[in-house]
């Protein structure tokens, strides 16, 4: 399959794939827009879904795919700060929806069962609440409300069941300086309850990116925060 069929300087930016097609975001630099597209596995057969022009330098390079049943959930890459925006279009073609966010949030994940994940900070960065958001365009709703409030969310993963798993940032410092920061690895519910899996002794910042997830275990990519270097890779029991 050659999705770039004679396309113009094609830079296409992440893929998705479900049983019947693939889908990806092109970025058009003739054209000043960006686009998210899909191709169906058993005919090639290519369809634009989405079109939106380039707004700044961020527009689609950083954009992300969610596939649900029926819909792709697309981010246009631009933080919420700067209007970043989180759109809903149906998997076969037809009016993309932008779906709410906090006023004043951005956005932290989303997941197949069409959720998504936000984080709005207040008091200056010194804490911050969560929302959650669904598919079908209802307004965001805060979600675990008991959340440690200096607890700073870096990255969250659905864990197929309807809840989440999180990584984190916790100091044990009144003024969060990096000193005193340490990762930590966090369990979520549906119901919005969460716990801690582990944290990491050390302090320093690290960066979480998960990698798979088996039946039992939980398997993270630990990066440094500070130069992107691989440390190693974390296995947690689920």
């Amino acid at each position: 399959m050659d999705i770039a069929q004679d396309t113009a300087d094609p830079y296409f930016v992440n893929f998705a794939l479900d049983a019947d097609a693939v889908y990806w975001v092109s970025l058009e630099r003739a054209t000043k827009s960006w686009s998210v597209w899909r191709a169906l596995r058993a005919s090639d057969e290519r369809q634009q879904l989405m079109v939106r022009p380039v707004s700044n330098a961020a527009s689609g390079e950083g954009s992300t795919l969610t596939l649900t049943q029926d819909a792709v959930m697309v981010t246009d890459g631009v933080s919420a700060s700067l209007g970043g925006t989180l759109y809903v279009v149906p998997k076969t073609g037809g009016d993309a929806r932008i779906l709410p966010a906090p006023a004043s949030g951005w956005l932290l994940a989303t997941s197949s069962d069409g959720t998504a994940l936000w984080l709005e900070s207040l008091s200056g960065g010194k804490s911050f609440r969560m929302w959650r958001s669904t598919v079908d365009g209802a307004a965001p709703t805060p979600f675990w409300t008991d959340k440690p409030p200096a607890l700073f969310l870096t990255n969250a993963w659905s864990n197929g069941n309807g809840g989440w798993y999180l990584a984190a940032w916790e100091s044990t410092s009144a003024n969060m300086d990096s000193e005193s920061q340490h990762t930590s690895i966090w369990a979520l519910d549906g119901s919005g309850h969460g716990a801690r899996l582990t944290c990491n002794p050390l302090p320093g910042a690290t960066s979480e990116l998960a990698t798979a997830l088996s039946p039992t275990t939980l398997f993270l990519l630990d990066q440094d925060e500070s130069s992107s270097a691989t440390k190693s890779i974390v296995t947690i029991a689920r």
